[in-house]
């Protein structure tokens, strides 16, 4: 049975599903350092120029959305953007200092930026919200570690059946 890549990663009421930048979840196109540091498009920027790594992208609008003004979408963009950083966590977890982009990036700065698609980002939150309500079990006596394993390698049993 696989792992979670959130295992043994304590999680705040509000820590990994938000942008490190502006602090709002993110359930979009975003980008990503490592696999829990996560931006807004926009909201990466150069420290230097504020340049931000999306572009604009007009939105697909449905069929009767034709009296309305087209909506544009941020899409991620991280090509070129590096960053120094100021702790190393771990190698999937690590705390920027500066970021920069392409015209402005320093000798000591370092690529790593990926873009990550909307399924992905969906897949990801729902494994964070997997975890917090598993936690929230835990700490409620609902579920123990060694009760919470069985229960789940019964379910396994019974899937492959």
């Amino acid at each position: 049975m696989g792992e979670s890549v959130l295992k043994g990663r304590p999680l705040t009421p509000r820590g990994l599903d938000e942008c490190q930048k502006c602090r709002k979840t993110v359930e979009e196109d975003c980008i990503r350092l490592g696999l829990f540091e996560r931006w807004h498009a926009p909201c990466l920027q150069c420290a230097e120029c504020d340049q931000a790594a999306s572009i604009l992208e007009d939105a697909q609008l449905p069929p009767d959305a034709e009296s309305r003004a087209p909506k544009r979408r941020a899409l991620p963009r991280p090509d070129g953007f590096t960053y120094v950083a100021s702790n190393f966590v771990s190698p999937n977890a690590i705390e920027v200092a500066h970021i920069f982009c392409r015209a402005h990036g320093q000798r000591n700065s370092v690529s790593g930026f990926e873009a990550v698609s909307r399924l992905e980002q969906f897949a990801f939150l729902l494994n964070v919200a997997l975890r917090r309500l598993w936690d929230h079990l835990r700490h409620a006596g609902v579920i123990t570690a060694a009760s919470g394993r069985s229960q789940i390698e019964g379910l396994v049993r019974v899937s492959l059946i």
